[in-house]
């Protein structure tokens, strides 16, 4: 983070004079096309996304193939996924000849299919892109790809080769001094003891790594983990403390990367901690919310969401609960992602993250 903090202002500086009626836009399309890495680690997503749209714009016939598979690489990871993206990234790192890029954009477009429901697709491109960046002698790309299968293999239920796959990626990820790449691994590891009911471990593990994570400075992949870890209290009980964890944890998932899928599991432990609360409307509401999300992108659930669903309809369906709960979901349906983030933190008590309550 120390490394990209200083080059920000100049990066605008640059962009700005680039893409004004004055500039010279190539010169903007080749300094976006390698501005991924500024604006991940600083979390500055959807700014990101904006100079690359405006790059992708401003492509020519003439520029080479390398600068727009980067740009659409970039594209898809700061768009929460985007499927056609990656499609265009391993199209073009082919005719580039880059493999690096080509096992990026395969292990990012393997990803994307699978939550979509294509896991035969998904399968293949997985297998190609390992066997890439191997090859190439990629480390850092390569462990990249082996937590994404593993992804992959938790939401299949296979957690014993996630564990296997997500060990390896985490000992490349050190090896290669990927400072992400540890903190990306050490989230799913978490998921998979949990998965693997080892209850106690996955929490332990995602304090530590929450503890870790904020020693770096990063926003990133904190949100996730702070979400995984409320759902993973509220199994044991421990309500205040999810509370604060999906809190704090729900805005930065918001911006992040990750995407819809992350804000589902914050969203899913909102609306346990609302229906716990008794405020079972609203807590209806949001999980018609994530039942239209599933049910329109074919998402996967892994076992942090299968249990966290399973017990928010547990808790909904106890005989206490008012019977309009089929209307309130049906409202729920119709909520679009700001809408139902909001409601969530009204539901979780907004004040309390005001006041700066953190788990």
């Amino acid at each position: 983070m120390a490394l990209y903090a200083p080059e920000l202002d100049n990066q605008r500086n640059a962009l700005r004079w680039a893409f004004d009626m004055t500039g010279d836009p190539r010169v903007g399309v080749q300094l976006t096309a390698t501005s991924l890495g500024l604006w991940l680690q600083l979390s500055l997503i959807h700014e990101g996304r904006g100079w690359i749209e405006r790059a992708l714009a401003h492509v020519e016939e003439r520029t080479p193939a390398l600068t727009q598979a980067r740009l659409w690489y970039a594209h898809g990871r700061l768009s929460g996924g985007t499927r056609g993206s990656f499609e265009r990234a391993v199209e073009l790192s082919r005719i580039a000849g880059n493999k690096e890029l080509l096992g990026r954009s395969l292990t990012s477009f393997g990803l994307s299919v699978f939550h979509q429901g294509y896991a035969d697709a998904a399968e293949q491109a997985f297998t190609e892109a390992v066997a890439v960046l191997a090859d190439a002698n990629c480390p850092k790309s390569l462990s990249r790809a082996l937590t994404d299968l593993a992804v992959a293999r938790i939401n299949s239920a296979n957690l014993e080769e996630a564990r296997r796959l997500l060990e390896r990626a985490l000992n490349l990820a050190r090896e290669a001094g990927d400072e992400g790449g540890v903190l990306r691994s050490q989230v799913y590891l978490a998921e998979v003891e949990f998965g693997l009911n080892h209850v106690s471990a996955a929490i332990a593990r995602a304090r530590s790594l929450i503890r870790l994570i904020r020693a770096t400075g990063r926003t990133r992949h904190l949100g996730q983990a702070l979400c995984n870890l409320a759902v993973h209290l509220l199994s044991q009980g421990e309500k205040e403390d999810a509370r604060r964890a999906v809190l704090e944890g729900l805005p930065l998932v918001h911006s992040d990367e990750i995407g819809n899928i992350g804000v589902v599991i914050g969203i899913e432990a909102a609306a346990i901690i609302g229906a716990l609360d008794r405020n079972c409307g609203e807590a209806a509401q949001l999980m018609g919310y994530i039942d239209e999300f599933c049910r329109t992108t074919a998402h996967v659930r892994g076992a942090t969401e299968v249990w966290g669903y399973e017990h928010l309809q547990m808790v909904l369906s106890d005989p206490a609960v008012p019977d309009n709960m089929a209307l309130s979901c049906s409202e729920g349906s119709a909520l679009s992602e700001e809408r139902a983030i909001g409601l969530a933190l009204k539901l979780l008590g907004e004040e309390l993250l005001a006041a700066g309550a953190m788990i």
